[in-house]
């Protein structure tokens, strides 16, 4: 079993989706899916290169045009693929281009007999025809390609190493159009099988074990059952090896999604110098049991080592100046360990062969022997913090300067290890990287950028410069040293642990955060240059071909983005102000709390403040906002990112949203529980930020806006929440409830989602200022004019969720402020219209009464025959903002009756 030679193997993918004017024939958008998605499949999992991908061919040629030269070049695989209108022309199969008429089939098709003939003439070891299209079970009949053993072709017409794989059997006529992730059936179960592979396959998925596979997902769907045919020698080739047989490594290295690394042990093998820094974490776990390693010097190998006293021993030299592998206490290697001299032949003992999986009947190897037979060694994880190029593509020739042994290369496939974990360096090619991906490897990243080496120098120079300031640095010079450093690791410790937990929620919202992602691209280009920022990250179109497939950015790509953006932001707040008294605290909260207080003068003196400052702005936007956090509040509000992070301060400390964020991500609910609550909390902030900067004087004062709100909300949400429990948004108790259904404590759950309403009441604390009236009393009409007014079934419309089309967002959220607004004009009226004596219920009915009123009561009626009409569009919910709009009182305040 084996997959295609890359380099020999050529692949033709042709689909008809659209069709001519009066053809007959109707359109099949899932034909440009299927093309898509198999092109990528083949491209990255089969690892094949050259790929001929043509959607809607307009004349019968590009038939002929697309096949030409693969049928020629092909010397291992030919694979041709069709999907479209496919058709009968006695009882032969035929197939449809864009310009093919349902009454002139006989003359405006191609006859799937000129391709079968065209293929058989070519050259390659295994030729694959797969046909997705009705009656494309006709291909099995006399004359086909493959030969079917329970058929009565002529053994003489069948070509040997071709295999044919239709949508339909030779007694079905028509094909599902459609499928899963916006395929075709047939096509989107075959890519689904081939991505998740299958409990009952080995290594690889063969075309042979594609069928019964096929059929048992399509019989359980009611979709036609496919059919196939080939000889052994074809059905024997894999197109994808079986991620399910792989998933158990990969699922044990990460099960724990807290950290990049499982909480069991776990088996690894390592390319680094044990005194270096290349990839330290992985090098210090203490569930890590390094079997194998090498670095220029040396070869250590430990087949069966105590994982905990291992990871001692290694920190143990990693600490200490000029140690090596050959340091190694000798007395804590397992039986056959050992450790040798690059350049020796080396006599390994059975155990050492078995933990290598070497299976030579000898024992003495060399050591570019040795160094493959780690590389190639099935284990979990294999560490790479190395310089050097080691994993190539099968075929590719590598000049000497790309590793410091030109003879030491593995091909990717050859690399059995279930992770790539590695920083700065790449230890494979893009060709290395493809075929390993291929053979379902996954890589793990630490950030192209190393900020947080760069973090851990920053903050001890900081410490010093604070130091050398202070009049106790003569007496405690050692105790000063030793805390610098001590702190130091510690800061890093803490940003690197912040900075994963962003990947990972980022890498957990998928596709959803892609989106905004491609926006953030042209300022990033723009800030770090486009050559740079293209080298890095996928382009937009990539992004948006992901997207359609659900898909989003890979966590090293993640981490890129996040570097770029933080430079980004912080870059910008090169020109800011900090001379408020409210920026001190941030200044305090960088350095120790006991450093702090002893020595306040030299804090705000610091030579560093303004970058210090910056630094932890930067920290706090990233944290509680997210990457897209300055981007998306600049589309909406257009200001800039101190402005941005004025408005997040304040609601952080108005809504008290710190400690909330402490107890979501310290909770024992399940990670995607936990990721749920989070981006619930970050919907919070971004939805009262933009309140702040719409609706009070700018820039937003921090401490008076704190002032002003936070001691006033606890009790004002107490009384709401009792008064109207749904709120302004009946979907909050189905949330909360959802939420402790799947594991998320009752009372975390309520706090976090309870809030979604309080920038309400920060409109009520607004009104109640400006008329005098007690806050109590207006959050009753203010719920009252929600309630009447199904005003909750426009919030929840306009509404829409993170991520879509940038203007039709802004739309929305447009929309969703503007209707906020208007509910708090309205509650305003209410207010102004009564007088204090007079209940909530007294004051609304008397508005209903006038005649303002009696048009309110049409246009309530109106908005709720919307509502049950469905305003999932920006149309109905315009009309719905007209008919707010009509309710206003035109009467200016002071000339109010009540007034």
């Amino acid at each position: 079993m084996r997959l295609p030679d890359s380099r020999l193997s050529r692949a033709v993918l042709m689909g008809t989706a659209e069709y001519e004017p009066n053809t007959g024939f109707s359109p099949l958008p899932a034909v440009a899916r299927n093309l898509v998605g198999l092109a990528d499949f083949l491209r990255t999992q089969t690892g094949l290169g050259h790929i001929v991908t043509t959607l809607d061919p307009q004349k019968p040629e590009a038939f002929y045009d697309s096949l030409t030269d693969a049928v020629a070049e092909a010397e291992d695989l030919l694979l041709f693929y069709y999907a479209g209108h496919g058709m009968a022309v006695n009882n032969e199969l035929v197939l449809t281009y864009t310009g093919s008429h349902y009454d002139k089939v006989r003359y405006t098709t191609v006859p799937y007999s000129a391709i079968r003939e065209d293929i058989s003439r070519s050259g390659a070891a295994i030729k694959v025809v797969i046909l997705d299209c009705c009656y494309s079970g006709k291909a099995h009949g006399p004359g086909a390609l493959a030969g079917d053993r329970d058929g009565d072709f002529n053994e003489q017409a069948v070509i040997e190493g071709a295999y044919v794989l239709t949508a339909t059997g030779t007694s079905q006529n028509f094909a599902s159009a459609s499928g899963p992730g916006g395929c075709t059936a047939f096509t989107g179960g075959l890519l689904e099988i081939l991505r998740t592979g299958s409990e009952r396959q080995e290594e690889y998925i063969s075309l042979a074990s594609l069928l019964p596979l096929l059929q048992s997902k399509l019989r359980g769907e009611n979709h036609p059952l496919p059919r196939s045919s080939g000889r052994d020698t074809a059905a024997g080739l894999a197109l994808a090896r079986n991620p399910y047989w792989f998933a158990p490594r990969r699922k044990r290295f990460f099960r724990n999604k807290d950290t990049d690394l499982p909480p069991e042990d776990f088996t690894a093998v390592g390319v680094y110098d044990i005194t270096g820094d290349a990839s330290p974490r992985p090098l210090m776990s203490e569930h890590m049991k390094l079997i194998a390693a090498f670095d220029e010097r040396f070869i250590f190998i430990d087949p069966d080592p105590v994982a905990v006293k291992a990871a001692r021993e290694r920190h143990r030299i990693f600490t200490s100046p000029g140690a090596s592998w050959f340091d190694y206490d000798r007395e804590l290697l397992s039986p056959g360990g050992g450790v040798w001299i690059r350049g020796e032949v080396i006599n390994l003992d059975p155990e050492a062969k078995a933990a290598l999986s070497i299976s030579e009947d000898r024992d003495s190897f060399s050591s570019n022997e040795l160094i493959k037979a780690i590389l190639c060694a099935q284990v979990d994880v294999l560490v790479n913090g190395g310089l050097y190029t080691m994993v190539k593509g099968e075929g590719e020739v590598l000049d000497g300067h790309l590793g410091w042994r030109a003879d030491v290369f593995v091909n990717g496939s050859e690399v059995r290890a279930g992770v790539i974990h590695e920083a700065d360096n790449r230890i494979a090619t893009p060709l290395g990287e493809l075929e390993f991906a291929a053979s379902s490897g996954e890589f793990v990243r630490e950030p192209s950028i190393t900020r947080e080496m760069a973090c851990e120098k920053d903050h001890g120079d900081n410490l010093r410069t604070l130091l050398h300031g202070s009049a106790e640095k003569s007496a405690q010079s050692v105790w000063c040293e030793q805390l610098c450093v001590e702190e130091a690791r510690r800061k890093e410790t803490t940003w690197r642990l912040a900075f994963d937990h962003q990947l990972r929620l980022a890498k957990f919202e998928g596709a959803t955060a892609a989106k905004v992602f491609i926006r953030i691209l042209p300022k990033l280009e723009h800030d770090h240059g486009a050559e740079d920022v293209r080298e890095k990250l996928p382009s937009a179109s990539e992004i948006l071909r992901r997207i359609e497939w659900r898909r989003g950015l890979a966590s090293q790509e993640i981490a890129t983005l996040a570097i770029y953006v933080r430079d980004s932001i912080y870059r910008e707040l090169s020109a800011a102000d900090y001379s408020e008294d409210f920026f001190y605290p941030k200044l305090l909260q960088y350095f120790p709390v006991e450093l702090a207080e002893c020595s306040e003068m030299a804090v705000s003196g610091h030579a560093s403040r303004h970058s210090i400052i910056s630094s932890v702005i930067v920290d706090d936007i990233l944290d509680f906002g997210g990457i897209d956090f300055c981007q998306r509040l600049y589309e909406q509000v257009r200001d800039s990112s101190i402005e941005v992070w004025r408005a997040l301060e304040a609601t952080l400390e108005i809504f008290g949203l710190r400690d909330i964020y402490h107890a979501v991500r310290s909770s024992a609910a399940p990670e995607k529980v936990r990721f749920e609550l989070e981006l619930a909390l970050r919907q919070v902030v971004r939805r009262t930020s933009r309140w702040l900067l719409q609706n009070r004087p700018q820039p937003v004062a921090v401490s008076p806006e704190i002032s002003r709100y936070r001691s006033r909300l606890i009790p004002l949400s107490d009384l709401a929440f009792r008064l109207y429990p749904a709120g302004l948004d009946a979907s909050v108790a189905d949330r909360i409830t959802n939420a402790i259904d799947k594991g998320a404590p009752r009372e975390l759950a309520t706090q976090v989602f309870r809030r979604l309403d309080w920038t309400a009441l920060l409109d009520i604390i607004e009104i109640s200022e400006s008329t005098g009236r007690e806050e109590g009393q207006v959050a009753q009409i203010y719920f009252m004019l929600n309630s009447r007014l199904g005003i909750d079934h426009l919030l929840r419309a306009a509404d829409l969720p993170q991520g879509d089309e940038l203007w039709r967002e802004l739309a929305h959220t447009a929309s969703y402020d503007e209707i906020r607004a208007l509910l708090r004009r309205l509650a305003l009226d209410v207010v102004l219209g009564s007088v204090p004596e007079e209940s909530p219920a007294e004051a609304v009915a008397l508005w209903e009464a006038l005649t303002l009123g009696r048009r309110a009561v049409r246009a309530g009626k109106l908005i709720d025959g919307l509502a049950e009409s469905g305003l999932n569009n920006l149309a109905a919910l315009s009309v719905a903002v007209r008919q707010l709009q009509t309710m206003i009182n035109p009467v200016p305040f002071d000339a109010h009756p009540h007034r």
